[in-house]
């Protein structure tokens, strides 16, 4: 007597939760993008709070080379790390169907711009009194 099969299974091995959570994976970048606005908006926000209509203070070029540096640090930091995210799900093949790819993809061109501006302003600065 042969052996009988296995029983039919529908639906697949991967619980329901497990695969929604894949299904977001190539949005991160788009993520990033969206909270590095919203990063821009509370930093420009809380300067123009901070400074208010108060005259603005005089000082030293390297104070003020320091501060650009510190503020251009701050912002590369997502912008890097969604396109990271978005260079390794590319990498890994976690994309799956037209939708995610147009999120993945317009993230990490988002990620680039932002990348492209602040980095830019960070390897090649004015020189002083040129603002």
């Amino acid at each position: 007597m042969p052996p009988r099969p296995p029983p039919l299974v529908l639906g697949s091995p991967v619980p329901v939760y497990g695969r929604n959570k894949m299904r977001l994976i190539p949005f991160v970048p788009l993520a990033a993008v969206g909270v590095e606005i919203a990063l821009l908006l509370v930093l420009f926000f809380g300067y123009l709070f901070m400074v208010g209509d108060m005259p603005p203070k005089q000082v030293p070029p390297e104070q003020e080379r320091a501060r650009e540096v510190l503020l251009d640090i701050i912002c590369l930091i997502l912008p890097v790390a969604g396109l990271v995210s978005g260079i390794g799900i590319m990498a890994m093949s976690m994309v799956h169907g037209p939708w995610p790819w147009v999120g993945l993809i317009v993230g990490c061109l988002g990620c680039g711009v932002f990348i492209l501006s602040f980095g830019h302003d960070l390897l090649f600065p004015l020189p002083p009194g040129h603002y």
